[in-house]
């Protein structure tokens, strides 16, 4: 067979004696045999994915408690807001929309934000604990 791709490196050599030599990956008996073969590789494996398993367990439950913590100090968890504007412009935003004195995309465009950003000012400023009593 011409051009044919061999099936094992030619230092493994050929002929029947190198048919009948063990080219198994688990060469030395300390390492764990990456191909699962045998039943106690298989136990090996079993057991270090459980392993594996019960600590991302306790890392999220570390994670959370972290961010519970976090949170009841007041901390603020996630990203934080991409525009700051200073209250009295949030108020401009707010008065502007209710005055009719643009669009959202225009408004936001004055005011140098987004338009979502302008939504949520306008928003903020129609909720009951925002309103002047």
């Amino acid at each position: 067979m011409a051009g044919a791709t061999p099936l094992w490196p030619a230092s493994f050599g050929t002929g029947e004696r190198a048919l009948q030599m063990d080219h198994s990956p688990c060469v030395k008996p300390w390492a764990i045999c990456m191909t699962g073969e045998t039943r106690k590789s298989s136990q090996v494996f079993t057991i270090l994915g459980a392993v594996a398993e019960l600590e991302r367990f306790l890392i999220v439950d570390r994670v959370r408690a972290g961010m519970r913590n976090a949170r009841a100090k007041g901390k603020r968890i996630g990203r934080p807001p991409i525009t700051f504007l200073a209250s009295e412009t949030r108020e401009a935003v707010a008065r502007a929309h209710v005055q009719g004195e643009g669009t959202l995309r225009g408004l936001a465009a004055r005011f140098g934000t987004s338009v979502g950003t302008v939504q949520r000012y306008i928003r903020m400023h129609q909720s009951p604990r925002n309103s002047v009593v």
